[in-house]
């Protein structure tokens, strides 16, 4: 059975990349691929020049904010939160999502910046009662009427990964120099994050094809 979606949303580049894969894969109609900017300001200043009134759905990767979650594994968010208030999904596409996948539904947390600190992520956690961190969801539930959630984590809450906040733009694009630079000052953290990476975006592609295989 075809689930009820129009549109995908997730972040341009790598993410992206991934979801095309993932539907070129696929057997099914494929629904409209819309790159986005990473972040919610970036994103809510993008959603103004568009009337989606489809269903739609948001994939990419996020961070683990319990030990429960690490890189590999899926979620589907039943609602976002920041500090000042939560927004829930769509009940029905998520309830198609969650018997499709077998994952579980879960608080996801977005957040205005990169969380990189792994025991800032487990405060965050304990403090919100969210399991993974994100940085688009509350842009999309606030702006678009019918939303589900899927993402792939990439980084757990147990080690560092580089902070790349100088590396994203205030439009939501990636800075390659600056990130490169970055990169390289925290060998580290560095690998942590390619290998989570890696590891988050071969999974995205898996799902992209599950979801959307009749």
């Amino acid at each position: 059975m075809l689930l009820p979606i129009d549109v995908i949303l997730v972040p341009r580049g790598a993410e992206y990349k991934a979801v095309c894969r993932g539907l070129s894969l696929s057997n099914s109609p494929q629904p409209e691929v819309m790159p986005i900017p990473v972040g919610i300001n970036a994103l809510t200043g993008y959603l103004t020049n568009y009337e989606l009134k489809s269903v739609v759905l948001l994939m990419g990767l996020c961070g683990s904010l319990s030990p429960q979650y690490v890189a590999g594994d899926v979620v589907i968010c039943r609602e976002c939160v920041t500090k000042e208030g939560s927004w829930e999904c769509d009940r029905r596409v998520t309830s198609l999502l969650e018997e499709r996948l077998g994952v579980a539904q879960v608080r996801g947390y977005t957040s205005d910046r990169l969380i990189w600190s792994a025991g800032e992520k487990r405060q965050l956690g304990e403090l919100l009662q969210a399991q993974v961190v994100e940085m688009e969801g509350v842009a999309v539930l606030k702006n678009l009427p019918q939303v589900a959630i899927v993402r792939v984590v990439s980084d757990d809450c147990f080690g560092d990964i580089p902070d790349l906040t100088p590396a994203i733009s205030a439009d939501g694009s990636l800075l390659r120099v600056k990130l490169a630079t970055t990169m390289l000052r925290n060998p580290l953290a560095a690998r942590r994050l390619v290998w989570g990476s890696f590891k988050g975006l071969h999974k995205l592609q898996l799902i992209t094809k599950k979801i959307f295989e009749e």
